[in-house]
């Protein structure tokens, strides 16, 4: 984070610029995980800490990220809401 700051050209008349890198810098990404299907067992508190591990090592963490894990027939009615695809699929 700090290596961004220090490569980042800022001039003196631009304050706000100068403190949305830095906020942007030393911010933690938000990690939203939904869990709608009851067919798995899922630790939500051990995904989001994988979860924000992996934006660690990505140099992403101040990233947000959000999660929801559902059922087929759900992914089915939103792709055909959103899409026109009348399937399911692994992503939106």
């Amino acid at each position: 984070a700090r290596a961004l700051l220090r490569g980042a050209r800022v001039s003196k008349s631009a304050p706000l610029r100068r403190a949305a890198l830095f906020a942007t810098a030393t911010r933690e990404g938000t990690v939203l995980i939904r869990n709608t299907q009851r067919s798995h067992a899922v630790d939500v508190d051990r995904l989001e800490k994988l979860t924000r591990h992996l934006l660690a090592t990505l140099n992403c963490g101040a990233f947000d990220v959000g999660l929801w894990l559902t059922t087929d027939a759900t992914v089915r009615k939103l792709n055909t809401q959103f899409r026109g695809v009348r399937r399911s699929t692994d992503i939106l």
